[in-house]
């Protein structure tokens, strides 16, 4: 995976704000036959959030849509192709590989390097300055799988009713992340994933140094 990290702090900040309000709005869904939907919309709308009417996105044409709302449109791009078509609009600093250690800022674009997978990251450091040492380092850890379904009705910030194992996906057939001790507060963005009639929870947390995102079931956690 390479990140894709803003020149400016403005563009950083309105990339994560964008995908934040994506994500929170009901009315944008998942649907690759249907993905230029999103694009459709945000340039009626203005914005993620604005927008009142169904209509779906996949991940690189959601990232797109966050580049239009912010002012530019680096063109019609599938995961393939992103990084090349990213890095022609001038807005980003040069590439770097991610690893279990990189230091990742809101607004960081991220993209598999063949085919796969994009996000603009909205739960990183802040970013206070253009450099890429605008806040303290954090290693991030993230699940193997992705969440399968949303629902603004389970979003919201969570607390575990016992010590219990945050997953790489749901079940607990999906090997451990961590042990997450009881009374630990943890975040969710609406986004889970069922096995066997129950909810694992998408949730993320800053546990011991360390930012998470994975899988906790619904049954170990109050929410707030």
């Amino acid at each position: 995976m390479v990140c894709f990290r803003p020149k400016t702090v403005a563009l950083a900040n309105g990339l994560a704000s964008a995908m934040s309000d994506a994500c929170a709005n009901d009315h944008i869904g998942y649907d690759q036959s249907n993905r230029y939907g999103v694009i459709k919309m945000v340039r009626k709308y203005g914005s993620m959030k604005a927008i009142k009417e169904k209509t779906e996105a996949d991940c690189s044409s959601l990232v797109r849509g966050c580049c239009i709302q912010n002012g530019f449109d680096p063109g019609d791009f599938a995961t393939s192709g992103e990084a090349a078509k990213l890095e022609a609009t001038g807005k980003f600093e040069k590439r770097q590989s991610v690893s279990a250690n990189t230091v990742l800022y809101n607004g960081d674009v991220l993209v598999t390097k063949t085919s796969g997978h994009t996000v603009i990251v909205v739960s990183g450091n802040s970013r206070s300055a253009s450099n890429s040492q605008s806040a303290a380092p954090v290693t991030s850890k993230t699940a193997k799988s992705s969440a399968q379904k949303k629902s603004s009705a389970v979003a919201g910030t969570y607390k575990t009713s016992t010590d219990c194992y945050m997953r790489n996906g749901a079940g607990k057939q999906n090997t451990s992340m961590v042990v997450l001790e009881q009374g630990t507060e943890v975040k969710c963005y609406g986004y889970y994933s069922e096995y066997q009639g129950v909810k694992w929870l998408y949730v993320q947390v800053t546990y011991r140094g360390v930012k998470y995102t994975g899988f906790v079931s619904e049954r170990v956690l109050n929410k707030q």
